[in-house]
């Protein structure tokens, strides 16, 4: 069997890495799309994993096959064929992988790199991981990567279904991976024992109503242990149908694999009503994210599709009655909010949020990505913008969006799901990227 299994287009060139356990020769072929120049053909090393191509054409539309032949030429195994193009990437962007906007490599489940997760094992290893997505695809599978040098360079480690909106976290040293099924489908826990190499473990820990067009969301958020216990954000419904916010949670000291021992609140619907609400329609919150308070109290705070598109829905957990709904406390102004947002807490005695302003330069394409604090998660302060945009040619399909991000020391470390070099649009991404904002902490 030949793969292909992670894909990074250089200047000019392609890096990409590959597994073959054919007997036979391994061949790659190199060629562009829409063009008669002559291809590229050379025997590959299947020892190695990785190959460097180059001397090839800027913004070009190539493909790249891997073919198993006897000693006479013949053909002995499927081919792998994967779609890329070659860009300058000026912004020197890491990437941690790539999907050409008409690469079918990963359907059932899309053609899209989505809802990227990061996790730091040690000093130097982050794992990486994001799903695959497309409209009326089966989106249920997810892809990890790993970096032994702080994020400078990437390699594939795995993959795993059905998994969609996952979010990594560690417990014990054990590897965890908190999904849905598919979109709007069960709520999935699976388990690695060795760092996100293989996912031998996987559990349902509830299910959605059978035969219910609604089903549960989030997205990659952090998980939480407060009081002794995890807890874990999610939403059902779906943006046709009204979503009902909930938070699951676990004792920490429990199996968190067997579903008997996880809680989940009874539904909190917001309304049109709701103090500091401006809405025609009850509103869409989803994507939250548990935040422990400096007051000692849990609470979520979401993305919501407010008129004035800058508030967030602030939310309390009872932590006393784990099965309670959530209470709703108010909207509070967060310029970041039209878009999925990740808190995270530092010692300095504030809450960072990290998301996509709204600027009058780019409205809500996704296209600047900044950063606010807040000491009590209602009264929120810009820092500064750290990465953008702006000066791409083609900036209707160009974002930033979607991040997730951990602090290391004095450095923001964070991934994207990043639509760059000749995306669909800017919503249906091409690349999860890696990137480290220096000293944000000095």
């Amino acid at each position: 069997m030949i793969t292909i299994t992670r894909m990074e287009p250089i200047d000019k060139g392609l890096v990409f890495e590959y597994k073959c356990s054919s007997e036979y020769e391994l061949v790659m072929t190199v060629k562009p799309l829409t063009t008669s120049m002559p291809l590229i053909q050379k025997k590959l090393d299947k020892s190695e994993t990785k190959v460097t191509v180059n001397n090839l054409i800027n913004n070009l539309d190539y493909f790249v096959s891997l073919t198993s032949v006897d000693n006479s030429g013949r053909i002995k195994e499927p081919s792998c064929t994967r779609l890329f193009t070659p860009y300058p990437n000026k912004r020197k962007f890491k990437t941690v992988n790539y999907i050409h906007k008409d690469d079918y490599y990963y359907y059932p489940s899309g053609k899209s790199t989505c809802s990227p997760s990061i996790l730091k094992l040690d000093e130097n290893t982050y794992i990486c991981s994001h799903d695959v997505f497309w409209q009326y695809t089966a989106q249920n599978l997810t892809l990890f990567f790993k970096s032994k040098d702080k994020g400078e360079t990437w390699e594939y480690l795995s993959q795993l279904s059905p998994c969609f909106w996952g979010s990594l976290f560690l417990i014990n040293g054990i590897v965890y991976m908190y999904g849905i099924s598919t979109e709007y489908g069960d709520i999935m826990l699976h388990k690695s024992y060795d760092k996100g190499a293989t996912w031998p473990e996987s559990v349902c820990l509830f299910a959605k109503c059978q035969d219910d067009i609604k089903g549960f969301h989030k997205a990659p958020m952090p998980a939480i242990i407060s009081d002794g216990r995890l807890w874990l954000n999610v939403e059902y419904g779906t943006w046709k149908h009204k979503f009902a916010i909930h938070a699951l949670s676990c004792g920490i000291d429990d199996d968190i694999m067997n579903p008997a021992n996880w809680t989940i609140t009874k539904p909190l619907y917001i309304t049109k009503n709701d103090e500091g609400i401006i809405a025609k329609e009850d509103p869409v919150c989803i994507e939250g994210n548990l935040v422990q308070g400096f007051d000692g109290k849990l609470y979520n705070i979401l993305r919501c599709n407010l008129i004035q598109n800058i508030s967030a829905v602030l939310c309390e957990v009872n932590k006393q009655d784990i099965s309670a709904p959530l209470k709703f406390i108010k909207a509070v102004d967060l310029p970041v909010s039209h878009s999925k947002f990740v808190v995270r807490t530092h010692s300095d005695g504030y809450h960072y949020a990290m998301g996509n302003r709204i600027d009058e330069r780019c409205k809500n394409i996704r296209q600047i990505l900044s950063v606010y604090r807040s000491k009590n998660l209602i009264d929120w302060e810009f820092c500064k913008d750290i990465a953008d945009l702006l000066g791409t040619a083609d900036r209707s399909k160009a974002a930033l969006q979607y991040p997730d991000w951990f602090i290391e020391e004095k450095d923001i470390v964070y991934v994207n799901r990043t639509a760059i070099n000749k995306p669909y649009n800017f919503h249906n991404a091409n690349n999860i990227t890696f990137h480290r904002y220096k000293n944000f902490f000095a």
